[in-house]
């Protein structure tokens, strides 16, 4: 964690700022924005903001991505039996 939770953060801006800061000490290592709702005190978002550049376990979405025509039939149903 590089600092505590911005629950006063009202600018988009001010989150951004921070994740640049982290980018520039942090140049070859993951890091992730977590959200939260200060009032119910839970996670309600996270994302991948910054990958290393000598990652190699990234894998396109060639492959995955819904309706792709592969054996699962598309649509993340979990299968083509109707």
């Amino acid at each position: 964690m590089l600092k505590l939770p911005m629950y006063v953060c009202i600018n988009p801006e001010e989150v951004l700022q921070e994740i640049r800061a982290c980018t520039r000490a942090f140049p070859e290592c993951f890091i992730r924005v977590a959200g939260f709702d200060n009032i119910k005190q839970v996670q309600c978002s996270s994302f991948l903001a910054h990958r290393p550049t000598n990652d190699t376990s990234f894998q396109g979405v060639n492959g995955r991505q819904v309706g792709d025509g592969g054996p699962q039939g598309g649509g993340g149903g979990g299968g083509g039996a109707r």
